[in-house]
């Protein structure tokens, strides 16, 4: 019996999958010879249009990374480095470095008999194809890319994915108990309140020293006010105007008179939060919890601090702490105040007092000194880290030896500045391909639905351009708002100058 299931050409591929396609790129500044050769590779020049096909690819992924979790770009490419480079330029020289090594990954292929199938080589050409069919002209001169270079680019990824994965098989690295053995424990925090009462006294302070300011303006104006009155009644020419100044100032008189009991409500909202803020004794619920996990170890210390505190969350952790006792802690990841009590207690005991760091007060209990499957987690992460490693330190080595010349000149043409946007978006299908799998009478066959990661196309960021579009009107907003307040202030402060002018033109009549 055979079942027949569906693939893309592409993910046959071991390294093209990662290649996402560009296009709509509008920058006429640009523009640049891709064929001019960026470097030599032992002889192999390697164009332009590759780094720049390359670059545009991760300045691509990155900003999708940063609108994703950050949700805006801002900065990204003009910064500078502390080497006084701009990140932009750090990237391209970066990836510059990453083709070199690609280059060279292929060239040892044959060490580790790492080849392209035919298979992979018809599926690297309908690749290529269909990235220039998906761009614009206008994008493939802004990336200076051609066919043949798009199909050399997908080689060397293949190549270079196939020689990591080959180094790594080879590989062998030793992982010792003392680096892998973990610990398991549970612990409870509670956040230290911050150092409020000081600020809260300096704003008492200066919300004070305001009142006061605020009361003797209002009984400066309270006096004017009576000045205005006496001149009034020394001369009825100028009453009339002098009767509207004294309405006028009689009104700021109120304003004035209602800031101040504003400026008091707002001193009592200040001690009333400091009040507040005393009342949520957290060292005192950690010892709470500690007291009831004192008693009975074994407790369920969520459900114990929950019944105290039901905001408060707990917590499981592991690491390589109890079990080598040297308090030299490769993983900083916890307070080392946590790890040093950790590291004295037992199997199954509480911390007998809440340990108190820079910022939180802790419970903590030890549940294992060695948890066996913490640690099998741990001694694989490490035995990937050190084959990884290795390969780091394989290629630098192949890099060192190897005669490779770059051509600055060349690579400074090509720019990855922050008005220079390229957007990944959704690819062409790739054409299907049958495959047939043999499967045996009444035996079942899981099928993986897969979507063709690679090869989009780049356009014009328009949903960038809404957001800045938005944000520009809301600050122009605030601009007339802040504009219309000044008016009004301005407004204010001539009419108090009028109505002094006018008391002083009574009383010299």
């Amino acid at each position: 019996m055979k079942y027949t299931t569906k693939r893309t050409a592409v993910l046959a591929l071991t390294g093209v999958m990662t290649l996402s396609l560009l296009a709509g790129c509008g920058n006429k500044e640009a523009k640049f010879d891709g064929t001019k050769a960026a470097a030599t590779v032992n002889g192999t020049e390697v164009p332009l249009g590759m780094v720049s096909l390359s670059v545009r690819e991760r300045q691509a992924q990155t900003e999708a990374m940063y609108m994703a979790f950050i949700g805006q770009i801002g900065e990204l490419w003009d910064g500078r480095t502390d080497e006084g480079t701009t990140y932009g330029q750090q990237a391209i020289d970066d990836t510059l470095t990453e083709i070199e090594d690609m280059y060279l990954s292929r060239e040892k292929a044959a060490d580790y008999n790492v080849e392209i199938t035919d298979a992979q080589k018809t599926a690297i050409e309908e690749a290529a194809r269909t990235f220039m069919a998906d761009n614009t002209e206008e994008a493939i001169e802004a990336l200076g890319v051609t066919e043949d270079m798009v199909k050399e680019y997908l080689e060397l990824e293949t190549y270079s994915e196939g020689v990591h994965d080959a180094v790594l098989e080879a590989t062998e690295v030793e992982v010792t108990d003392d680096e892998a053995n973990q610990s398991s424990f549970t612990y409870t925090r509670f956040n230290k309140p911050e150092e409020t009462e000081e600020v809260t006294e300096e704003t008492t302070e200066e919300t004070t020293e305001e009142t006061e300011e605020t009361e003797e303006a209002a009984e400066e104006t309270e006096e004017a006010v009576e000045e205005t009155e006496e001149a009034v009644e020394e001369t009825e020419e100028a009453a009339e105007e002098t009767e509207e100044a004294a309405e006028e100032t009689e009104e700021a008189a109120e304003e004035t008179e209602g800031a101040v009991e504003e400026t008091e409500e707002a001193a009592d909202d200040a001690e009333t939060e400091e009040t507040a803020e005393e009342a949520v004794d957290y060292k005192a619920e950690a010892q709470e919890l500690l007291d009831v996990m004192l008693k009975d170890p074994a407790a369920d210390m969520e459900e114990a601090a929950k019944a105290i505190d039901d905001s408060t969350n707990v917590y499981t952790g592991s690491g390589n702490y109890t079990t080598v006792k040297t308090n030299d802690y490769a993983d900083e990841m916890y307070d080392v105040e946590l790890l040093d009590v950790l590291n004295t207690l037992k199997e199954g005991e509480v911390a007998p007092e809440v340990i108190e760091t820079e910022d939180y007060y802790y419970v903590a209990r030890l549940d294992k000194v060695l948890d066996e499957e913490a640690t099998e987690e741990k001694r694989a992460d490490l035995e990937s880290e050190k084959k990884e490693q290795a390969y780091e330190d394989l290629k630098a080595e192949w890099h060192e030896a190897a005669e490779i010349t770059v051509n600055q000149e060349v690579v400074d043409t090509l720019v990855l500045t922050d008005s220079h946007r390229f957007t990944l978006v959704q690819p062409t299908a790739a054409p299907e391909e049958e495959e047939e799998v043999e499967v045996e009478e009444g035996e079942t066959v899981e099928t993986e639905e897969t979507v063709d990661p690679g090869f989009t196309a780049l356009e014009e960021n328009a949903e960038e351009a809404v957001e800045e579009t938005a944000d520009a009107a809301e600050e122009a907003v605030e601009k007339v708002a802040d504009a219309a307040e000044e008016v009004v202030e301005e407004a204010a402060d001539a009419a108090a100058d009028a109505a002094s002018e006018a008391a002083d033109t009574a009383a010299k009549d």
